[in-house]
């Protein structure tokens, strides 16, 4: 069976792409507004927000599948506050869907197998305490260890989420180690900036990381790829990052023609970065291909968008890429 869906997921992707095909490949769900965590990068989610129903998601899924989607992330808010959680996993496994949940893991460590349903489940991770719980909260970075060792302990694959800011920048070797310890695999992102989360512009420049400590971060990244460090992150992504390529020389996004978001109101955007602009179609209120087919594809000066440039590396079958992407998901 997971060979014979494997072959399909092939053959949806060589497809799509060799005809061109305007197919939501991978799309990402805010499924709640709701969190249990502040982070200090994060503006305060807005209360009043309606929060999708048990039905509507499952609507969305079976949308999802008919339309041709690989792959459904689960996220936030922080998605393990619903209860329900667990029912749309399994329900999209069985629609044949790649599943992702990304967590700060809180919630996970005494109940992991809510997530058993979960192809991979991504938990934060930005550095040793002192550096994770200035950024999230005290008592997190133990939580979210208790989740990856439950996690793993159930044999669940594992990915940490880190975010590099000024105070993380120092700490890959921090998370390397704690990877290797526990058996999972690290993504690194720079701090997202101008986002329907992200802080004012005044705070989040306090946050982030200068081009020198980005660009360092980056550089040691791809030495410790190449000596096979367990970093989910392509080679071609590091390098693009180390170089700063995307200043100058941006990736070309395939944002809206194989991937996009929608937000737990329903607005479906070209990707998460653009969720809570006005103007958004809603796939709740005209159905998800609808509002997909009514994408278009607007400018973007934030090329540095970890998750937006690995797909749309691997999308235009760039060899180191696609290499990675079948070494760290080919087998889900």
């Amino acid at each position: 069976m997971a060979h014979r869906r494997r072959m399909d997921r092939a053959r949806a992707l060589g497809t799509a792409l060799l005809l061109r095909r305007r197919v939501p490949l991978s799309v990402t769900v805010e499924v709640t507004n709701r969190c249990n965590i502040k982070c200090r990068y994060c503006d305060p989610l807005r209360p009043g927000v309606a929060e999708p129903t048990t039905g509507q998601l499952l609507r969305l899924i079976d949308e999802f599948a008919a339309l041709g989607t690989q792959r459904v992330g689960f996220t936030g808010g922080e998605p393990t506050l619903r209860e329900d959680l667990p029912e749309l996993l399994a329900y999209a496994r069985g629609r044949g869907l790649i599943t992702t949940v990304s967590t700060n893991g809180r919630l996970v460590g005494e109940h992991p197998e809510r997530l058993r349903d979960a192809s991979v489940v991504m938990v934060s991770v930005d550095g040793p305490p002192e550096v994770h719980d200035a950024m999230r909260g005290r008592g997190t970075y133990e939580r979210s260890v208790a989740a990856i060792r439950a996690l793993r302990a159930q044999g669940a694959r594992v990915f940490s989420s880190t975010v590099i800011t000024s105070a993380s920048a120092a700490q890959i070797d921090h998370v390397l180690g704690l990877a290797r310890a526990h058996g999972f695999s690290c993504i690194f992102a720079l701090l997202f900036s101008e986002h329907h989360r992200s802080v004012p512009p005044g705070e989040h420049i306090q946050l982030a990381a200068s081009d020198e400590e980005s660009r360092g971060a980056y550089r040691l990244l791809l030495e410790r790829k190449r000596a096979r460090a367990p970093i989910v992150n392509s080679e071609a992504f590091l390098r693009y990052m180390a170089d700063a390529r995307y200043l100058d020389h941006p990736i070309r996004c395939k944002a809206a023609r194989w991937y996009c978001a929608v937000g737990a109101d329903g607005s479906v955007a070209t990707c998460g970065l653009h969720l809570g602009e006005p103007g958004l179609p809603n796939g709740f209120e005209q159905g998800f291909a609808s509002a997909f087919g009514a994408l278009r594809k607007a400018p973007c000066d934030r090329a540095y968008c970890n998750f937006g440039v690995e797909q749309s590396m691997t999308l235009s079958l760039h060899p180191g890429a696609v290499l990675n992407f079948v070494r760290y998901l080919g087998r889900l």
